[in-house]
């Protein structure tokens, strides 16, 4: 089931930059009446569209995760359940990327845009520490 927020978004978007809607749905109902539809994509394909991006609107922590690896701008549309991973990311890398009622009625192109410089160098020391606890755990060093 399609958030009405995130159909909204999705069509302001496409009125204020012209940009194409493709769309990653697994259910067979477009309301977003995309340019393209994809029901089926494996990880590198998902990888691939948000990559290749313009923009992207999402509802998913993993999409949001690899917008941010590839700093892309991004709006995230809040479920109704599981959005405290996105939540922790926008904090760690000081981004404002959740979506709102409040946020959409006044939506302009310029918040569209994230602004990654800032975004670098907050995530630079949480980025460190993950890359030593990884490297830890596969040493076995942590219990």
């Amino acid at each position: 089931n399609v958030d009405p927020l995130a159909v909204d978004v999705v069509n302001k978007l496409r009125m204020i930059t012209g940009y194409k809607v493709i769309n990653l749905a697994l259910d067979a109902l477009d309301k977003f009446h995309s340019d393209i539809v994809f029901r089926i994509a494996d990880p590198l394909d998902f990888v691939g569209y948000i990559k290749k991006a313009s923009y992207i609107c999402t509802n998913s922590f993993h999409c949001s995760a690899f917008s941010t690896i590839y700093e892309k701008s991004f709006a995230f549309i809040p479920k109704s359940w599981a959005n405290e991973r996105v939540l922790s990311l926008q904090e760690i890398f000081g981004l404002d990327v959740i979506m709102t009622k409040e946020k959409y009625d006044t939506l302009t192109t310029e918040m569209f845009v994230q602004d990654y410089q800032k975004c670098r160098e907050r995530g630079k020391a949480f980025i460190a520490d993950s890359k030593a606890f990884l490297n830890k755990a596969l040493n076995g060093e942590i219990n």
